[in-house]
């Protein structure tokens, strides 16, 4: 597992998305971790919360020919573990642009972000505004880091819309594996 050293931010709605053009991430952005959820979701159970990454370790991975990318958190107080998922479709690699359709499934379009074990066969869509990958780390041709990924993403739980959880991610110069 890997300090948070590098910048993993992942936060609301309201840090860049909404109608207006998002920022571009710096490196000298401060790591932090945020989120809301409505009272009715079954990840987030309504709570809000800001999260200094400095203080949390962090592993990840790509798969499938950077297809699929992969992050865990540990570490977060009152939280324990969080885990966002992010999928292109088969054939593709993660790549900028709008993944609508996203489900809880690896096997397509994927989008899955749970808190403290709780998941759930969620639908929603994610947008990748930024993505590098770093070189290849040997085994497949996958990347052993991402230079950058910037990326929004909604969840719901059951199909519901009313009842959802909504985030930002940001990783730069993170080491994967």
């Amino acid at each position: 597992m890997l300090s948070a050293i590098a910048a993993l931010v992942i936060c609301v709605a309201g840090c860049g998305g909404g109608s207006e053009s998002p920022t571009t991430p710096t490196p000298t952005s401060a790591p932090f971790l945020s989120f809301t959820s409505t009272a009715g979701d079954l990840v987030g159970r309504g709570r809000s919360d800001r999260i200094d990454l400095t203080r949390v370790t962090f592993s990840g991975g790509v798969s499938d020919n950077n297809r699929v990318l992969h992050v865990q958190i540990l570490g977060a107080p009152g939280l324990s573990s969080m885990i966002l998922t992010l999928g292109a479709a088969p054939g593709q690699m993660l790549a900028r642009g709008n993944y609508p359709n996203a489900k809880f499934d690896v096997s397509g379009v994927t989008l899955s972000f749970g808190i403290a074990g709780s998941a759930c066969p969620s639908t929603g869509q994610f947008e990748v505004l930024d993505i590098a990958f770093g070189p290849s780390g040997g085994f497949g041709g996958y990347s052993a880091s991402i230079q950058r990924l910037h990326a929004t993403f909604r969840q719901s739980c059951n199909g519901s819309p009313s009842d959802s959880i909504s985030g930002e991610v940001l990783l730069l110069n993170t080491p994967l594996g």
